[in-house]
């Protein structure tokens, strides 16, 4: 559903917000470095610093506007055109991540992602 690059936020915001199980799973598939904070540790920050408070809504605010985005993509865009986007904006997932992961993204089989690949779609 969604990939994280370096200096990326990676979380189930619903679910962490909330305080709720997660349906969802975060799988590194690259070698990383990972940071957390419990959602208790983070309420204590916003409560005793203002700036963290501002931090964090500005940090919401950039990830809405990449959900809304994401789904904007989904949508509007043929297979082709979703295949085309994410190729000349990032290159390199296609080397990095399976292709099975680069098709869920994009709401696509395998199939026809081999078939865009291959310039044959």
């Amino acid at each position: 559903m969604w990939f994280s690059e370096i200096g990326d936020l990676s979380t189930d915001y619903a679910a962490f917000t909330k305080g709720a199980t997660t349906i969802y799973e975060i799988k590194a598939i690259t070698a990383m470095v990972c940071y957390s904070i419990s959602r208790d540790d983070l309420n204590e920050l916003y409560d005793k610093y203002k700036s963290f408070e501002r931090v964090g809504r500005l940090i919401n605010q950039h990830y809405l506007n990449g959900f809304i985005d994401r789904n904007m993509f989904l949508v509007k865009y043929s297979a082709k055109q979703k295949f085309d986007a994410l190729y000349k904006e990032k290159p390199h997932f296609f080397n990095e991540i399976p292709l099975k992961y680069i098709a869920s993204y994009l709401g696509i089989t395998v199939e026809t992602l081999s078939r865009l690949r291959s310039n044959t779609y």
